[in-house]
């Protein structure tokens, strides 16, 4: 089993002629790397020589201050590919609806997909992951109906994954296939994704501006520990690639920090989970535009997010090159069709905006608060931790999972902490408990926070965090969002 690129004819787009393409707009490429659960400070610690590989070769900038949005993998992903939000979410007294109701079991709208844009824009693009299921196909969603961009690994891991295949004479072919591929030949799941990006910068002439995705997981979702073995090879991949990606701007970075292990028990776990890394990398034509450069050092220490990371791709496909690339002051996205939580941080960035302003969840927030610690035995925080166990067993129930998920019931409290907010719209002050408990029978440990207001719970969010893996025991069910909740029943 191989891959390979293809080079097509690519369709000429409507209103954008091929002189405008090639001449008059200077259009960068664009390349993609996510590195699934890997923290900003992870990134620093573990791949020096990447780091010094990219900042020697491509002059990139380290933005520390990128927040995630939401939990885990998918609600990021919907902010920084479609720019929507795909979780509820509690302002004061106002609940906001998801964006995309029931994402998971409806196909998703691809006009929205950033890849789409750099299509309409008369890019090339590619998409690839180390996995059959894709990016927004985990663990049974339906993600898009048809292929969103010109070129895609998915088939390929459909060919070589067991449970692909309809029939046990394939499941055991593709076991064998499988075998081959990881043992007798010693590849990991990233060698053969980084092998066709390689064959698609390779494929088409330096003219041909192109859009590349790459969505690595194996590498470091189940530990912390996962990059460092990778360090030597992505600093030769960008040493090596360093002339056809001249011409590009390329983000290598995250969905969320490290959501499992001992680490992410305590203050620091919790804060690289919500800061994943973002290391950005400037065309080279580019680098000297000075508006452009005092912009990215400025916005490095300024608080980002997950939905600015797709307006400032918008920006490269659309906006920024319209004016080929003379103008990165400042616009009203709104003006545009965008939310007034997001922006493009190739122009300045508000150092006022707030996580309540850019619809990050308090309990994801990166902004330091007078947060303090309090004793697990405190009534409020055992009534807290009640709330929030009864909110679990809420959402078995919501998702009709009852019969096969146990119940579960609070066993103890790992971790308390306690935040007066201060209202700024002549309301009460609101306290904010986050807790950290166990349940049984899984053994489960959650962590959510909740608001106390005039003697009531409220959960402004609509998940927990799940901080220990659960591995299978949610075999029972393929509902991606009550997975990390269920405890399968034929298990007790």
């Amino acid at each position: 089993m191989h891959t390979q690129i293809i080079p097509q004819k690519l369709t000429p787009v409507p209103g954008l002629s091929s002189d405008a393409i090639q001449l008059s707009l200077y259009r960068p490429s664009v390349m993609i790397i996510v590195i699934d659960s890997a923290s900003s400070s992870s990134f620093l610690r573990s791949m020096p020589r990447t780091l010094q590989v990219l900042t020697d070769l491509y002059g990139v900038t380290v933005f520390r201050g990128l927040n995630k949005v939401a939990d885990n993998s998918a609600p990021n992903a919907h902010a920084f590919l479609n720019g929507v939000r795909s979780d509820k979410l509690m302002i004061d007294d106002y609940v906001l609806k998801p964006e995309v109701p029931d994402w998971c079991h409806r196909y998703l709208n691809a006009s929205k997909f950033i890849g789409t844009q750099f299509v309409k824009a008369g890019y090339v693009t590619m998409m690839a992951d180390d996995g059959p299921k894709a990016i927004f196909g985990w663990p049974n969603c339906y993600g898009f109906k048809q292929k969103p961009i010109h070129h895609y690994l998915r088939p390929y891991h459909i060919r070589i994954d067991p449970d692909s295949m309809s029939s046990e004479e394939f499941a055991e072919d593709t076991a064998d296939l499988l075998f081959q591929i990881r043992e007798q030949q010693c590849k990991e799941t990233y060698d053969v994704v980084m092998e066709y990006q390689k064959q698609f910068l390779n494929a088409y002439p330096a003219s041909v501006p192109k859009f590349s995705l790459i969505w690595l997981t194996a590498l470091t979702h189940d530990t912390i520990n996962g990059l460092f073995h990778v360090d030597d090879y992505f600093a030769e991949f960008f040493r090596q690639y360093q002339s056809q990606l001249s011409n590009s701007f390329v983000f290598f970075m995250a969905d969320h920090g490290p959501r499992w292990g001992d680490i992410r028990e305590g203050y620091v776990g919790r804060l690289e989970d919500n800061n994943p890394m973002l290391v950005v990398a400037v065309p080279e034509p580019l680098r000297k535009n000075k508006q452009l450069k005092a912009n990215m050092n400025m916005n490095a220490n300024r608080l980002v997010s997950q939905y600015d990371v797709y307006t400032t791709l918008f920006d490269i496909s659309t906006v920024a090159a319209q004016s080929n690339w003379t103008d990165l002051s400042a616009i009203d996205w709104t003006s545009k069709g965008f939310h007034k939580r997001q922006t493009s941080f190739l122009r300045p960035v508000d150092l006022t905006r707030s996580c309540r302003l850019m619809q990050i969840p308090e309990l994801y927030c990166l902004c330091e608060s007078d947060e303090k610690y309090i004793s697990t035995d405190d009534p409020t925080v055992l009534s807290a931790a009640q709330y929030l166990t009864n909110q679990l067993m809420k959402q078995i129930d919501e998702s009709g999972a009852r019969t096969i998920c146990a119940d579960l019931s609070l066993v103890n409290i790992v971790m308390a902490t306690t935040n007066i907010v201060r209202s700024f719209n002549g309301e009460q002050n609101r306290v904010e408990y986050v807790v950290m408990f166990m349940v049984a029978p899984s053994k489960g440990i959650f962590q959510g926070l909740v608001e106390l207001v005039n003697g009531q719970f409220r959960m402004p969010s609509s998940r927990l965090s799940r901080i220990n893996a659960y591995g299978t025991d949610s075999h029972c069910t393929q509902d991606a969002l009550i997975m990390p909740v269920c405890y399968c029943r034929d298990l007790v």
